[in-house]
């Protein structure tokens, strides 16, 4: 699964960007994957039971987002600097984990 996930996330990635995390969960009610890249942060959105369809329905390079933050343990409010807010919620892991994996990336060591 988190295979073909991949696969429609590097259709919206540069040559030589990469997939580094992916994250199960919800962004804006909608069910599916934070993926995040070397570059940028993706959400591929799946829908349907049998038989899945994906999108990705957040395209947002590091360069323009403002802010990664937890509202809550389980909710992390991303912004980007054109002042959209969306809210991803996950249920298995702290939301801390995700906020590191981000800052990690961005501002590597």
């Amino acid at each position: 699964m988190v295979s073909a996930v991949k696969e429609i996330a590097e259709k919206s990635m540069s040559r030589g960007d990469r997939v580094r995390k992916t994250y199960m969960g919800r962004l804006d009610g909608d069910y599916g994957y934070l993926v995040m890249s070397d570059e940028k942060l993706l959400f591929v959105k799946e829908e349907g039971f049998i038989r899945k369809s994906r999108s990705v329905v957040l395209n947002l390079p590091y360069e323009q987002v403002e802010g990664v933050r937890s509202e809550s343990r389980y909710e992390l409010s991303i912004t980007g600097r054109d002042g959209k807010r969306h809210g991803f919620v996950v249920d298995n892991i702290p939301v801390t984990v995700i906020e590191k994996s981000f800052s990690d990336l961005v501002k590597p060591e």
